[in-house]
């Protein structure tokens, strides 16, 4: 089997949360906190019909999307609640020690505190604005 159509498995993907409130980017391994990221792309479709071709669309505007699913503690809320409504950066490896990471701009507006519920471990998703178009590239130093 070729090595492109091998199936993907992250084992230890990491998850950096980058912040410059002075100017002086500052990093933050949140990898700990995080069970799943969620990057989606929406284009917009486009009504571009005439009386000779009247199915005819075209793409337009694209939006990405992306969701942070945490395990929700005392620890992560103090963490991540110090950046709401601020907008950061967020580099995404599937694997640590990867060469390359998704690196997005993104701002999130609240921390939601999830379903309590009794014996089990409280989960939420805390849905990102992704302020500029994700890119694959070398992780920031």
């Amino acid at each position: 089997m070729p090595a492109s159509t091998q199936p993907f498995i992250p084992r230890t993907p990491t998850v950096q949360l980058i912040s410059d409130p002075d100017g002086t980017p500052t990093k933050s391994d949140i990898s700990c906190y995080v069970k799943r990221f969620a990057h989606e792309v929406t284009p917009e479709e486009i009504d571009v019909s005439t009386f000779c071709n009247t199915a005819a669309t075209e793409v337009g505007k694209v939006s990405d999307s992306a969701v942070l699913t945490v395990l929700w503690s005392e620890e992560m809320y103090d963490e991540l609640s110090l950046e709401t409504g601020n907008i950061v950066g967020l580099e995404v490896m599937y694997n640590a020690g990867d060469t390359k990471a998704v690196s997005l701009r993104v701002r999130w507006a609240a921390i939601p505190f999830g379903t309590i519920e009794v014996g089990q471990i409280n989960e939420v998703d805390i849905p990102l604005a992704v302020l500029v178009t994700p890119d694959y590239v070398v992780p920031s130093a």
